[in-house]
């Protein structure tokens, strides 16, 4: 088992990328709604294994738009990835 796993939704939006739920071993710890006109929705995934160890992190898409040239369009305004803030 991992000392320390857990998730964090980000949502791209036309303003920008918009923090989600947050998670910690699959328990919301932070609940938040979708935004209604979100286009993309991408989870920022940390494991660290042990307490020596630096973390492991994943990006995973989780849900995008039929919609590709806006959603590449506000790729470009706002970057391919959040910054994050865990």
């Amino acid at each position: 088992m991992s000392v320390d796993r857990y998730e964090r939704e980000y949502h791209l939006t036309p303003r920008g990328w918009e923090v989600g739920t947050f998670s910690v071993y699959g328990h919301v710890k932070e609940s938040a709604i979708s935004p209604k006109d979100r286009v993309l929705t991408v989870v920022r995934q940390v494991e660290q294994s042990s307490d020596y160890s630096s973390d492991d992190v994943w990006w995973v898409e989780q849900w995008r738009s039929s919609d590709a040239s806006v959603v590449e369009k506000l790729l470009e305004e706002f970057g391919h990835r959040p910054t994050h803030r865990d």
